[in-house]
């Protein structure tokens, strides 16, 4: 059973980098950079986020939909909401404005990675929903995708309304090409395109797992940073995490509120590596047909519609020339 989005301009997606500087474009990237220097990066992009958008945008709020003042900034992992709450918190001087979701093993302030301004408020995942109750003056909730991105909603107390006005994705999310539940579906999934109806189903089957297995080894085979990954295999973990960021806003759209996102990390949409996301999702979709193009929009509605118009933005399509130095890929991988 699928429930549709389909209120038109109810999400709306944009483009949120930042510039490091007031002089001169300078986007700020964490995705694919040392990993030692991710920390520094990050707090960076937080601090600049709240001076130049994350501000007035929540000012803009408080005038239109006072109750719904509230904004989510997401990481890959505690430790980075724990950094991007101290930016966010020193950025604007008001810690009691900013709360961190922390894991329960971590809850007391003694045990934090991150040192954070007095006045953070800290909660846990068991906590969260009722954050706008217990807290009303945070604006900002700092906190991993992974955990919030499914089964979390935050009221307007004593409402069925998305306290949530607005999602900032602070770094693109990590690419584990070879965790099993990635490589099971990209398998499965091969093995199903191979498919079709036929005479001899025994022959068809033989096909199918012909085809999964030559897939699971050019898996294993394949370099897991996502710079290094053939085009085809990039397409399919964007499709991943095009999922996750749908399965995000449904979040702030609960009883029928409006949300923006904001891709904010500038490893989205850095067009050197060939790895940008507005590219990267204009060639997933233009290479589906149009019965598949057609059930894509009947599940997700304007949710897809959204990043499809981020996607095809006149100002992030490909430019003969770029001033954009590319981020340093760091050993492990890419986060």
């Amino acid at each position: 059973y699928v429930m549709t989005d389909a209120a038109v301009g109810a999400v709306t997606a944009h483009a949120g980098s930042v510039s490091a500087t007031d002089i001169g474009w300078q986007p700020i990237s964490v995705g694919g950079v040392e990993e030692k220097r991710k920390p520094s990066e990050l707090r960076k992009l937080a601090e600049r986020l709240w001076h130049t958008q994350m501000s007035s945008h929540l000012e803009k709020v408080a005038r239109n939909d006072p109750l719904r003042e509230l904004a989510l900034l997401a990481g890959n992992s505690y430790f980075h909401a724990e950094v991007m709450a101290a930016g966010i918190a020193a950025a604007c001087g008001r810690p009691e404005w900013v709360a961190v979701l922390v894991s329960s093993s971590r809850s007391d302030p003694a045990k934090a990675a991150v040192a954070l301004p007095e006045g953070v408020v800290r909660v846990t995942i068991d906590e969260l929903e009722d954050l706008p109750a217990t807290h009303p003056r945070v604006k900002v909730i700092c906190a991993p995708l992974s955990v919030v991105s499914r089964g979390l909603n935050i009221l307007i107390p004593h409402t069925d309304r998305s306290a949530l006005a607005s999602v900032w994705v602070g770094v693109r999310p990590i690419t584990h090409l070879h965790e099993p539940s990635v490589m099971y579906a990209s398998i499965n999934s091969c093995g199903i395109a191979a498919g079709a109806v036929s005479a001899d189903p025994a022959g068809m089957l033989a096909s199918q797992r012909s085809a999964a297995i030559r897939q699971r080894e050019l898996l294993l085979r394949t370099d897991p940073r996502f710079s290094r990954m053939p085009k085809f295999l990039k397409t399919e973990v964007l499709a991943g995490i095009l999922v996750e960021l749908i399965q995000l806003a449904g979040r702030a759209r609960r009883g029928g509120t409006p949300v923006e996102l904001y891709l904010v990390d500038h490893a989205f949409f850095n067009q050197q590596l060939g790895c940008d996301f507005p590219r990267l999702l204009r060639s997933y979709y233009d290479q589906l047909d149009t019965d598949e193009q057609d059930i894509l929009c009947r599940v997700y509605g304007s949710t897809l519609t959204a990043w499809l118009d981020l996607a095809h933005s006149e100002s992030l399509l490909p430019h003969p020339v770029t001033l954009i130095p590319a981020p340093a890929l760091d050993d492990e991988g890419i986060e």
